[in-house]
């Protein structure tokens, strides 16, 4: 059970009063952050109904416990405080929920739960059923090739996802902007934007930076499309967009798995496939020697090792006879030496990226993990995104993979190798960044109601067909709602701060490459063993949210400016080298 609400002192004008009130809080919430998070791992590594009323009863107690937090930190009178610690932590509770409704935020609960319920468990059913959940329907298409099969794999995972949340999707949509109007927002999306980035138009500066980019995005799809289409003869328009199917990913966020096709494409240019090396070497690893690796990396750079706990309590495989979220997930428990990641790990490329990246939460856990509790969070949540992000791009550059063994090639030595490393590159970073910003930009639409749900499904199509050049392999209709075939438009996970994380990573990136001392191409950097990364970085970590998110990342990039620069001058070569190969193929890029 949760420890009840403190009730300490009654002198809202009084400093120490504050003071005593909240260290009484901050001791109570660490212990039923704790027991939280516990429930939430029990239910995550093995979902049945047990453990998921255990988890919603105890969501359903913090959530009141939160509230009532809440009311007394209003109380308090802070003009007659001084200690900055004190303001600064009042107004971190306060802000946390501007109005409770019991049976609104309790009925929100419930749905949350009742989505990922549906989606952990879906079974797609396309030849056979599948096995439920992500990892089968990602191994299908990283492995079929035949156009019409994986169109029926493509439909039958929205049938076994969306389809069944479109309904629980709108009625926590109508309760989300319920309570973001009470609390003076025009809607959920505008209020979580304007907590988390505090920042009015940030959409719009994110918009402005996807179209610093776009061009090196259509070029990019110009050459891919034209490869698929001599793979695909007849099956689409040369010049038109892409199928969703057929770009290596149920969901049209990463296409690294048609590298192959590009090879067939241009055998005297894709000569070498660094991915298949790398993904072979990789599976000559034990999942646990996967885990050391990015360990190491991240203790080169003077940064904290994995404790005892998270050895002994990580789940890092799927466990047999379970049904498990396998969606990669890393969490405190609050007490200072438990972190945990959850995963179910294949051995690969892109799952030792994701390792990587759920270590980098891991490091800012530890690193704040001293500060009062409603202190620890990154400076923006796309702060939390970004550091695990950096490291698996510093981890993936050819000089450092040779390093740790995973690439024996030396591929400075072949011909058009800067060309392969960065096109492999782009294929995952820079394909995520419209998908990212179709995500972002839909679903402010649907919560700002300039979307109507009766043409939700449309709308979502028109904004990828927009931004992606993305179109569905089949009709679709408002019977379904493919938006709700990601897991993080399902349970109603904010994507901004991915697309925040892919926009300026390389930004940080490239102040991580000046600090260790690098001078070169960008996209050749590494900063293995670099002492003067890990320190900034560590002192950046740190902070928690205890100041704005520009004057913190200014300590490590020495601006409180962000730009997509950076991301522009580590895929410069590429960008040349595809805009003169679509002249020369007589490719018309666009859509």
């Amino acid at each position: 059970a949760l420890e009840p609400y403190p009730n300490v002192c009654n002198g809202h004008s009084d400093e120490n009063c504050a003071r005593k009130w909240l260290q009484r809080v901050n001791e109570i919430m660490i212990r039923n952050n704790n027991r939280l998070a516990n429930v939430n791992f029990k239910y995550a590594t093995n979902i049945n109904g047990n453990n998921l009323r255990e988890l919603i009863k105890m969501k359903k107690k913090s959530a009141i416990l939160s509230w009532k937090m809440h009311l007394k930190a209003k109380k308090f009178r802070l003009k007659f405080f001084k200690s900055p610690w004190v303001k600064r932590s009042l107004e971190m509770l306060k802000k946390s929920s501007r109005i409770f409704d019991s049976s609104t935020t309790l009925r929100l609960i419930d749905i949350r739960f009742q989505i990922e319920n549906i989606y952990n468990t879906a079974t797609p059913c396309f030849k056979g059923c599948q096995p439920p959940g992500e990892p089968g329907i990602i191994e299908i298409f990283n492995r079929v090739k035949d156009y019409d099969d994986l169109a029926g794999y493509w439909v039958a995972w929205r049938n076994a996802t969306g389809s069944r949340i479109r309904n629980l999707f709108i009625e926590r949509m109508n309760l989300e902007n319920q309570k973001a109007t009470d609390s003076g927002f025009h809607d959920s999306a505008e209020f979580k934007l304007a907590t988390d980035f505090q920042e009015t138009n940030f959409s719009q500066k994110l918009r402005n930076h996807f179209d610093n980019i776009f061009s090196l995005y259509k070029e990019l799809h110009g050459y891919v499309r034209h490869c698929l289409h001599k793979y695909y003869p007849n099956r689409f328009n040369k010049s038109g967009p892409i199928p969703a199917h057929i770009v290596g990913s149920p969901w049209s966020e990463s296409w690294h798995n048609v590298f192959s096709i590009l090879k067939k494409c241009h055998k005297n240019i894709h000569e070498y496939d660094l991915r298949k090396e790398i993904d072979e070497n990789i599976g000559k690893l034990t999942v646990h020697e996967m885990f050391k690796l990015s360990e190491s990396f991240y203790s080169s750079l003077g940064m904290h090792n994995m404790t005892d706990e998270f050895w002994k309590r990580s789940i890092t495989k799927k466990l047999k006879h379970k049904i498990m979220d396998c969606h990669p997930y890393s969490d405190s428990f609050e007490n200072g030496v438990d972190f945990r990641i959850k995963m179910c790990t294949v051995k690969d490329l892109k799952d030792l990226t994701s390792i990587f990246h759920e270590m980098g939460h891991i490091q800012y856990f530890m690193a704040y993990r001293n500060l009062s509790v409603w202190f620890r969070e990154s400076a923006n949540s796309g702060f939390a995104e970004l550091f695990g992000d950096v490291m698996g791009l510093a981890f993936r550059t050819p000089a450092y993979l040779r390093k740790i063994g995973l690439l024996s090639t030396n591929i400075n030595n072949l011909r058009n190798s800067e060309i392969n490393y960065l096109l492999t590159s782009a294929l995952d970073n820079i394909v995520f960044i419209p998908f990212a910003i179709s995500i972002e930009e839909y679903v402010n639409s649907v919560y700002n109601g300039s979307v109507g749900n009766n043409e939700m499904n449309k709308i979502y199509w028109d904004i990828v067909r927009k931004n992606q050049g993305i179109v569905p392999p089949v009709e679709r209709t408002e019977n379904y709602f493919d938006a709700g075939a990601k897991y993080h438009v399902a349970i109603g996970f904010a994507y901004t701060r991915h697309l925040f994380s892919y926009l300026f990573q390389y930004n940080i990136f490239e102040a991580m490459c000046n600090l260790s001392g690098y001078k070169g191409p960008l996209h050749q950097c590494h900063f293995f063993n670099s002492k003067e990364v890990g320190a900034k970085t560590l002192e950046m970590m740190k902070l928690g949210n205890t100041r704005n998110w520009r004057k913190t990342m200014k300590i490590l990039t020495g601006t409180t400016s962000l730009n997509s620069d950076s991301l522009l001058t580590f895929y410069h070569p590429l960008y040349e080298w595809l805009k003169k190969k679509n002249k020369e193929l007589n490719v018309k890029t666009g859509w």
